[in-house]
């Protein structure tokens, strides 16, 4: 019997680490800080990072920088009330941490 070369289907191999990748990409949960304000507007004008959050598909967990007050939310913009300071001109927002770790940019401002 002849040896018969394989057929080329034209498709490319499995990559399990690829595929591995892309899963572990998908589930990945997103960043976020609460960032609270400070004098906005004024001449004191500051910020500083309050909490950190990872936001799931129907959740959100968060985790104050100061303390250890952890909360589950049903999303990220609930964490906005947990953490609003009680001063004139105050406010708090997330920011979100894009998905290469480069820049950030504001979702939300309360």
């Amino acid at each position: 019997m002849p040896n018969v070369p394989p057929q080329e289907t034209g498709q490319e191999p499995y990559d399990f680490e690829r595929e591995l990748h892309e899963l572990v990409c998908w589930n990945a949960p997103r960043v976020f800080a609460v960032v609270a304000t400070y004098d906005v507007g004024g001449p004191g004008e500051d910020a500083r990072v309050v909490a950190w959050g990872l936001a799931r598909q129907g959740r959100a967990d968060v985790f104050a920088v100061d303390s250890a007050r952890a909360f589950r939310l049903a999303s990220p913009e609930r964490a906005v009330r947990y953490f609003q300071p009680e001063e004139d001109r105050c406010g708090v927002r997330l920011v979100w941490l894009d998905e290469d770790g480069g820049d950030a940019w504001t979702l939300t401002a309360a």
